[in-house]
């Protein structure tokens, strides 16, 4: 490098040394700029450009000067329209500034050193959170004002609880008409006042929320607001104590309440509503109105626990006993007269009734001390227990209760009879002679009464006294039940062919069970079979022969198989020619006129009238088969037609215990009978046309998927099967059933 270099650079550094350490009015001085920032950490300098200083002072804050005789303006195209907290934006003498349609938001300090800001002639706003200094400046900000139309408002604020403040009522939106658009909130001008309660009007002001660009109107008397009363509220859970028949209503308990708004206590009375004589001892919820001494409090209806303790009642006269009483009597038969009971705290009587402690007690001979109680009226008392003395007597006795007994059967003796009972509290009961077999007639029958205590009690009186064996003998009636008579077996002797058969003798076994006659008695006897008798029970009260079908007379028609002798008959004098032996088929026996033939193993034979079944055996059994002889050697099979009448096994008859309807479904349930099964018929036409039936083994069945709104009839009767030959009983009564 040349030494003229060196000069150069030197003079240079020389120059910038001496710049720098001018002071800042040179500075200012120096230059013909009318802006001068200084951001913060850097020096000052000038500009003609408003956007390059608010570049530079946006990050970092630092102060903005417009100097004097300029005006000055925020055009709208500067975007850094926000002058942040670390900034103080100067406006010097003679300095007016306006603000452009964006607006200008002022987070700093606008300091007015002698400068104007003039929002009057501004097309924006100065808004923001910063503040104004006036150092011999001044603001012109936007005037406004109510239209002249609506010079007088009245503004109604939401209403609020006494001991609010005034600034806590709410006034809604702004429904005025303003000259030039405003926004802002209205607001009560004595914001802390604590106002009564009721309805007032009050001076409000109206606060533009852009207070830099726009002043607060006040207005007076125009703000109306409603101050509701309040309800107190319990400041404590305190129980109340009181003991039984005090009258609550004149009690008035110290309750603390207080306002919910302030919580300052409220001066006031507590009134309980009910009394306590409707509450029993105890803890017990009960009631009351609290009513303030302020008209700015409402009154409160509230619950307080109130413990009532019991009270024992105090005797002011001892009841005493009317009548005498009687030993074996118990305790309640005793009458007497009431007497009376205080409550010994108020002194009033109380109202009650009176009881034997155990009324059901029985009477002791002599004059004994019974316990009575006093049983009050009134909720809260105590039952109370006195000694009252009764005399009792001995007893007399006169009649009493006999015991009964269970039904016999025909034939049965007392033994099989059991009684009701066979003791009570005086003594035992027993049969006179429990071998005795009474009929189903009868007159009644003897039990003795022995009593346990002939000194107590006096049994003089009592019909049937035996003073030698110290017992009573009373007679009870008994219900003897018939039972099921049984046909005896008849027996005929053989007859001779072509005789009547009244002359065949008949027989009976056993003997003296009635009387037996031939039906038809001119009927001849051509060929040996079966031919009809009548039978005549001899004892129709104590056996019951409603089984057999029976004529007017009483008389059932059996069969009895009679041996005919055919006459003899000369032998032939040729000698017949050998001719092979035929082949045995069973020959079916005629009976009145009617020839018989064979059915299948599964005939149905009506069991409307009792007939025999041949059994196929020689000797005479107890189903009325005769004795007979047979002529061939091989087994004579069961020949029975619709007009033959053989015996048939006893066909029970049934009844229908129960029958209901569930859903679309018909309950049965009939009476069970030993060694049968049973068929069920059912029909929604009453004379069963076009019926169903079905054959159990129990004795119940369910009818299902039957329609609604029809009404079917039910029956059931029993059935046997004997020798593969189906028997049927009678049928039951019908029942109906309404689906």
């Amino acid at each position: 490098m040349n030494l003229k270099m060196k000069k150069v650079i030197a003079w240079v550094l020389v120059c910038l040394c001496v710049y720098g350490s001018m002071p800042k009015e040179m500075v200012k001085a120096a230059s013909n700029s009318t802006i001068y920032f200084v951001p913060k950490g850097q020096q000052g300098r000038y500009t003609d450009n408003l956007d390059e200083a608010l570049q530079s002072c946006s990050s970092r804050g630092g102060e903005i000067i417009l100097e004097k005789d300029v005006h000055y303006d925020f055009p709208d195209f500067i975007y850094y329209d926000t002058i942040n907290k670390d900034t103080t934006l100067v406006v010097s003498e003679g300095v007016t500034l306006t603000i452009g349609k964006k607006g200008l938001r002022m987070n700093g300090t606008l300091q007015l050193r002698g400068g104007t800001v003039d929002l009057e002639k501004s097309e924006g706003i100065l808004y923001g959170s910063g503040k104004v200094q006036l150092l011999d400046g001044r603001v012109i900000k936007k005037s406004y004002s109510v239209n002249k139309n609506n010079s007088s408002i009245c503004l109604e604020a939401k209403s609020i609880l006494y001991g609010q403040k005034l600034k806590e009522a709410q006034i809604p939106e702004d429904k005025v008409e303003w000259s030039v658009p405003v926004e802002g909130t209205w607001q009560f001008v004595k914001g802390d006042l604590v106002p009564q309660s009721g309805t007032s009007n009050q001076d409000i002001v109206f606060v533009p929320k852009y207070p830099m660009t726009y002043d607060s109107l006040f207005f007076t008397k125009s703000g109306k607001v409603t101050v509701n009363t309040v309800i107190p509220r319990r400041q404590d859970e305190k129980e109340v104590q009181t003991f039984a028949g005090q009258n609550l209503t004149k009690i008035h308990p110290d309750l603390m309440y207080v306002s919910p708004v302030t919580g300052e206590k409220v001066a006031g009375e507590f009134t309980f509503s009910t009394d306590a004589k409707e509450y029993d001892v105890g803890k017990h919820e009960i009631s009351g109105v609290f009513s303030p001494q302020d008209n700015n409090y409402q009154s409160v209806t509230d619950i307080v626990v109130v413990d009532i303790v019991s009270v024992k009642p105090e005797q002011a006269a001892p009841p005493v006993v009317r009548n005498y009483g009687i030993y074996g009597d118990r305790l309640n038969q005793i009458r007497f007269l009431e007497g009376k009971y205080k409550n010994p705290k108020t002194g009033e009587i109380i109202k009650g009734s009176f009881e034997w402690k155990d009324g059901s007690q029985p009477l002791k001979l002599g004059t004994c001390g019974y316990t009575m109680l006093f049983i009050p009226d009134g909720k809260g008392y105590e039952t109370v227990e006195s000694e009252v003395l009764v005399e009792t007597l001995p007893k007399e006795m006169e009649e009493f209760e006999w015991p009964s007994c269970s039904d016999l059967s025909f034939g049965e003796d007392l033994s099989n009879s059991s009684l009701s009972f066979q003791k009570n509290e005086y003594g035992i009961f027993f049969w006179e002679d429990e071998k005795v077999r009474p009929s189903v007639k009868n007159s009644g029958v003897h039990v003795v009464f022995r009593p346990a205590d002939t000194i107590r009690y006096d049994w003089s009186k009592v019909a049937g006294y035996d003073e030698k064996t110290k017992t009573i003998t009373c007679s009870i009636p008994i219900t003897v039940c018939p039972v099921k008579g049984k046909l005896p077996t008849i027996k005929a002797k053989e007859w001779k062919e072509g005789e009547t058969v009244s002359g065949c003798a008949l027989s009976l076994e056993p003997a003296k069970t009635g009387t037996v006659t031939w039906k038809n008695p001119v009927q001849k006897a051509d060929i040996s079979g079966w031919y009809p008798v009548l039978f005549c029970p001899a004892d129709s009260d104590n056996y019951d022969w409603s089984s057999y079908e029976q004529d007017e007379k009483g008389n059932i028609c059996m069969q009895v198989y009679l041996t005919v002798v055919p006459k003899p008959t000369p032998l032939p004098t040729l000698t017949p020619k050998p001719t092979p032996l035929p082949t045995l088929t069973p020959t079916p026996v005629p009976t009145e006129k009617t020839s018989l033939t064979p059915l299948p193993e599964s005939a149905e034979v009506p069991c409307t009238t009792p007939v025999v079944r041949e059994k196929n055996t020689s000797k005479q059994g107890s189903n009325g088969v005769a004795e007979t002889k047979p002529t061939t050697t091989f087994m004579i099979t069961q020949l029975v037609s619709k007009t033959s009448k053989i015996q048939s096994p006893i066909v029970p008859k049934t009844s229908i215990l129960k029958c209901s309807r569930k859903g679309k479904r018909v309950l049965l349930r009939w009476k069970k009978k030993k060694g049968v099964s049973y068929q069920v018929q059912w029909s929604t036409n009453v004379k069963f046309k076009k019926a169903h039936k079905k054959k159990v083994k129990k004795n119940y069945y369910v009818i299902s998927n039957k329609k609604i709104g029809k009404n079917y009839y039910v029956r059931v009767r029993c059935v046997k099967k004997k020798n593969g030959v189906i028997y049927y009983g009678k049928w039951s009564k019908v029942k109906k059933v309404s689906m």
